[in-house]
């Protein structure tokens, strides 16, 4: 069993979950104050989900590799989220002024559904 390739996959489904509550989110914005806040809401959760996406592509793509390159590709994705998020934000709140506090709800759904799809796909072998 191939276990990088595994969780990588986790990892990806996680990853469409969010896309799928940020366009939600995006949905519930648009209904209930205007295509401005739905708008926002999809870029807040969306910005997180693309980078998850290249976070997962990044910490895990590289195959077995000793200790040392395995923590710094995880440490690098890390990393490279959370520039790829506030990167996101700083374009859409600047370049489109959209609604800080619907993008915001937006990026804390896409947060909740990322642990969340996670559990759910987990499974658990016992081994004696």
């Amino acid at each position: 069993m191939d276990h990088l390739s595994v969780n990588r996959e986790i990892a990806f489904r996680a990853v469409a979950w969010q896309a799928l509550v940020s366009a939600l989110a995006g949905l519930v914005g648009w209904g209930w104050t205007g295509g401005n806040a739905g708008l926002a809401a999809l870029i807040g959760g969306s910005s997180l989900a693309l980078a998850n996406a290249a976070a997962a592509q990044l910490s895990l793509g590289g195959g077995v590799q000793p200790p040392r390159a395995a923590y710094a590709r995880l440490l690098l994705g890390t990393v490279f989220k959370w520039v790829l998020v506030v990167g996101v934000w700083l374009g859409a709140m600047a370049v489109l002024k959209k609604a800080p506090l619907a993008a915001i709800l937006g990026l804390l759904a896409a947060m909740v559904a990322h642990p969340v799809a996670i559990l759910f796909a987990a499974k658990v072998k016992r081994e004696r």
